[in-house]
């Protein structure tokens, strides 16, 4: 072991000494050859084998430190499991969302449109209110690609999501890998949302993500849009417990 040196038996320096003839010692180290020096003794069970006090003594109080180490091995079995048992604890879940929402197609602002060859490029922004266990308003803000000669319409663009989820405190949610697809002929729509951190939340904030499809329901007296959507959230960062209960 580094930094420990070995003390070794009287026995073997003094009959070293006489047998090579060097030091001063002479008949003195002779004699201390002869005697059993008092700090070895013979182990119980194991005749003339020789044992250090110093060196058991050692060996004794480190098993001693060992068995009430909280890094000890000897306890180490039982670390994992309740490792295991808090990241349960505070492990964020999933779990199920659903509601209805309305498109304001009335109130919508329109920036621009520009001719294709089969249709045009609408760019607007709308507003879309969602109630349910997502209640607030989606600033929505649309590039909606109409193909007249196949009869669709593709919106994608990005939104943000102002509201509650699941019953928590007002949260700001961004998305901007929305894609909704309309049947032009028979105005039937689908969509899907993933609502995430938005890039302005502060860092220490907590989050969901929601993962959603969306379907037309049809139009409402005023002419709006009517949907129902139905997915899962996780709540993340400082909301981690929230919707599971």
């Amino acid at each position: 072991m580094y930094g420990m040196e070995v003390e070794r038996p009287a026995a073997e320096i003094g009959t070293g000494m006489a047998r090579s003839g060097a030091g001063p010692c002479g008949e003195r180290c002779r004699a201390a050859a002869r005697r059993r020096p008092a700090s070895m003794s013979t182990a119980p069970g194991l005749t003339g084998t020789p044992v250090n006090h110093t060196l058991l003594s050692l060996l004794v109080l480190f098993l001693i430190g060992l068995t009430g180490c909280d890094e000890s091995p000897l306890t180490a079995d039982a670390q994992p499991a309740a490792a295991s048992a808090e990241a349960e604890k505070e492990s964020p879940r999933s779990f199920a969302v659903s509601g209805t929402g309305v498109h304001y197609f009335t109130t919508a602002v329109i920036h621009s449109q520009t001719p294709t060859e089969t249709g045009m490029v609408q760019r607007s922004s709308d507003v879309v209110q969602l109630s349910g266990d997502l209640d607030g308003y989606v600033l929505y803000h649309p590039t909606s690609v109409f193909d007249f000669a196949a009869g669709t319409l593709t919106n994608t663009g990005t939104q943000v999501f102002s509201g509650t989820v699941a019953g928590s405190g007002p949260v700001i949610l961004h998305d901007d890998t929305f894609v909704f697809e309309s049947d032009l002929e028979t105005g039937a729509t689908t969509g899907t949302v993933h609502f995430g951190r938005s890039l302005d939340a502060p860092r220490r904030s907590g989050w969901f993500e929601c993962d959603l499809d969306v379907v037309g329901t049809g139009l409402t007296p005023a002419g709006d849009g009517a949907v129902d959507y139905a997915g899962t959230c996780v709540a993340r960062g400082s909301l981690s417990q929230v919707g599971t209960q």
